[in-house]
């Protein structure tokens, strides 16, 4: 969370395991690996690139007794 967060994305790249698995409801999709999250997650579409310090908050929340978390993007009038 707090590499997310700082917008450490190298080291967010290294925490995550080769089977890292992500989904983004509500979008339709499902990323299964470390290379597609990183890819996803670079790719200027999505969330407007990678992360940058205060543009992101992460929440804790355990989904199915698994560790999960909530992501808040801020937009670009602040809200």
């Amino acid at each position: 969370m707090h590499a997310w967060e700082s917008g450490d994305f190298d080291d967010f790249v290294t925490l995550l395991a080769a089977d890292a698995v992500m989904s983004m409801p509500p979008w339709e999709y499902w990323l299964d690996g470390k290379d597609a999250v990183v890819a996803t997650m670079r790719s200027p579409g999505t969330w407007d690139g990678e992360p940058r310090p205060g543009r992101y908050r992460i929440v804790p929340a355990p989904m199915n007794g698994e560790p999960g978390a909530l992501a808040y993007v801020r937009a670009p009038d602040g809200r």
